[in-house]
């Protein structure tokens, strides 16, 4: 009796071609895929922020009369607080693509640029979790633990998003201009990682504004650069393709 129940729960597993651990593979390997991704996706986004990101703190308080309480109404102190991330840049691509990451990453679906290239984060909980990856500001970004410590995915993602944003392409070089060199340095230290050589320059002066640094890529390694990294910035893009092109383009 015990095997024909077993022969006929074997049949009918195989009539139906259900394998559980089968499907728990696959349910696996998706999550796995999907919080790669996920990764990946924020990354970019801080690399973006680093770039071109600001953090913003406002704290308000102010008194406000309510005539409906009690009978001839009560003042209250009010205590006003909000912490926001902004990003600009005016390349609309490079627009599309932030509010993309956005959606993805964070689900936030409605966030908009204005017409100065702005847009807003407001979200406690995404501003929360931007800012305790790296806080933002000229002097203040600095390359993530969790991006150094993470795979080639995330990365790389990062260095696209920084790259989009205060990178310029020359005739044989890429170079990532910031007055921060602590956090170029921290970049050199990435794109090592990546197999990708540079050295850091300056500082420049500026007087009366705050001395330069230069990371440059040389040409030896833009295509390494151009097959991990890349650009969004279509301008970006293009202007890579020459030096790749012509005679000595490794």
């Amino acid at each position: 009796m015990r095997s024909l129940e077993g022969s006929r729960d074997r049949k009918f597993s195989s009539s139906r071609g259900y394998e559980p651990g089968l499907a728990l593979q696959e349910s696996v390997h998706e999550n796995v895929l999907s919080l790669m991704m996920n990764r990946a996706d924020r990354a970019e986004i801080l690399g973006y922020l680093a770039a071109e990101g600001n953090e913003y703190h406002y704290a308000q308080t102010h008194w406000r009369f309510f005539p409906t309480r009690g009978l001839s109404g009560k003042w209250y102190l009010i205590h006003y607080k909000q912490d926001a991330v902004e990003f600009t840049n005016l390349d609309l691509a490079i627009q599309q693509r932030f509010l993309d990451l956005l959606d993805r990453v964070y689900g936030m679906d409605k966030a908009r640029f204005d017409r100065k290239g702005r847009v807003r984060i407001r979200p406690r909980t995404v501003v929360s979790d931007l800012l305790s990856h790296s806080r933002l500001g000229c002097l203040s970004w600095q390359v993530p633990k969790a991006v150094m410590a993470g795979d080639c995915s995330p990365r790389a993602a990062w260095c696209r998003g920084y790259a989009d944003g205060d990178g310029t392409v020359a005739k044989t070089e890429i170079c990532l201009d910031s007055t921060n060199s602590l956090g170029l340095n921290q970049v050199q230290d990435l794109l090592q990682s990546l197999g990708i050589h540079s050295k850091v320059r300056g500082p420049y002066s500026r007087e009366p504004y705050l001395d330069r640094f230069s990371l440059v890529i040389h040409k030896e390694s833009l295509r390494q650069y151009a097959g991990l990294i890349g650009f969004n910035h279509p301008k970006k893009t293009h202007a890579l393709t020459k030096p790749l092109g012509s005679p000595g383009g490794s």
